[in-house]
């Protein structure tokens, strides 16, 4: 009987942490994105599970998005990217010219190695530190700000920064 009542216990606990996890994607212009491309992720309430198998094993994400609206003076921020724990490559470029896009702090996955950065007018680091993981930094023609220095990961290999930056 004491067998039968842990194991009782285990599948009660195992079922229970394996429940689905929902957040709020604040970014309007990037949950849309999200969710055509990850449909099955959300629920009808427009939130993310956390725990889908496709946001969990996701290795390379290119943001090619049309902004809801329009507007060239549209701010996108990338809350949201922290879920995506296998993550390694990430490419972030709008169909349509961004003013601002935003990387708060403890946005990025910790085992990214690559970024990159295109058609974006700014892009604005709330974080002084990136992962120690990212290896390549690309930049085509967006202007970097941050509240404070970046501090890059000392196994950076590759740089390439063709815009302007402000630290």
């Amino acid at each position: 009987m004491k067998k039968l009542t842990t194991l009782l216990i285990s599948c009660l606990l195992m079922f229970g942490f394996a429940k689905a996890q929902y957040v709020n994607i604040p970014d309007s212009n990037f949950r849309a994105f999200l969710k055509s491309t990850y449909p099955a992720a959300f629920n009808a309430n427009d939130q993310m599970d956390t725990t889908d198998t496709k946001i969990l094993l996701t290795d390379s994400l290119t943001t090619y998005f049309n902004l809801l609206g329009g507007s060239a003076t549209d701010t996108v921020h990338y809350q949201g990217l922290q879920y995506f724990k296998n993550l390694k490559f990430l490419y972030l470029e709008p169909m349509r010219h961004v003013s601002y896009a935003v990387i708060d702090k403890n946005v990025l996955p910790n085992g990214i190695k690559t970024m990159l950065f295109g058609g974006l007018g700014n892009v604005i680091f709330n974080t002084s530190k990136l992962p120690d993981s990212l290896e390549f930094f690309q930049n085509r023609s967006c202007n970097l700000f941050s509240g404070s220095n970046v501090v890059f990961p000392s196994g950076f290999k590759n740089f390439d920064f063709g815009g302007t930056r402000s630290y």
